[in-house]
This record gives C-alpha cells, sequence and structure tokens, in this order.
C-alpha cells in the first residue's frame, strides 16, 4: 500500500456466501476491482461478517446462496465534492450489465436481500 493520502474514493467489492438462516459463512473480496488499502478491505469483512441476509424461501426453508456487495467509501472536503457522491461512487456488475448503488446487492445464486443497513453516514 502506498503511504499518503488515499484518493476521494476508494471501492470494495465484496463477495459474500451465506448459509439458509441468511448468516454469512464466508467474506472475501474481489481483488481486481477494490481499493489496495487494507484497513478499508479489513473494515468492509468485519462489518459485512455481521450482516443479516434474507435468503430466498423455497418449501419454508431458507436457500444458502451468495452475493456481491460494493461499498464505496467517500472522502469528501467540501459540498460541491460531497453532491458529486453518487455519481462517483456508482459500480455496475461487469458480466451482467446492471447498476447496484449504495445499499444494494447482487445476488449470484438465487433471489436475496440483505436485512442489515449497510449505507454509510457522513461524517
Amino acid at each position: 500500500m502506498m503511504r499518503g493520502r488515499l484518493a476521494p474514493v476508494q471501492r470494495v467489492l465484496l463477495e459474500v456466501s451465506y448459509d439458509g438462516t441468511g448468516k454469512p459463512t464466508s467474506v472475501g473480496v474481489v481483488p481486481d476491482v477494490s481499493s489496495q488499502d487494507k484497513s478499508l478491505i479489513k473494515a468492509s469483512i468485519k462489518s459485512a461478517e455481521s450482516w443479516k441476509i434474507k435468503p430466498e424461501q423455497v418449501a419454508g426453508v431458507g436457500v444458502p446462496g451468495k452475493l456481491v456487495s460494493p461499498l464505496c467509501y467517500f472522502i469528501g472536503s467540501n459540498q460541491a465534492q460531497v453532491n458529486k457522491r453518487d455519481a462517483l461512487c456508482e459500480w455496475y456488475s461487469p458480466t451482467r450489465k446492471v447498476h447496484i448503488g449504495e445499499g444494494q446487492s447482487l445476488a449470484l445464486d438465487s433471489a436475496v436481500s440483505l436485512a442489515s443497513d449497510v449505507i454509510g453516514r457522513t461524517l
């Protein structure tokens, strides 16, 4: 990792596997599209390990699966930069050409929704 200031926008793309109850069983980072900052990666993984996921239900039983979720860390120093945050943090799935916005995830195996609040806060 390079020492010094981070770029104003840092992205971490997480791949999360979960069991039928919605508990994450494995959390990893997709390296080619993620920030190389180890502290952001560590914080992202730690957060995702506590997520509660609502898996698809089949005959009343939760279906294990996998999802990807982009996290965007934005460091804005003035209102003009903050106003550009949404455009700077956009991410599209490279395989499905689907827009994934803040607080959203993309199911890889079956229908799923994220029950945990992962939308960031302005500090």
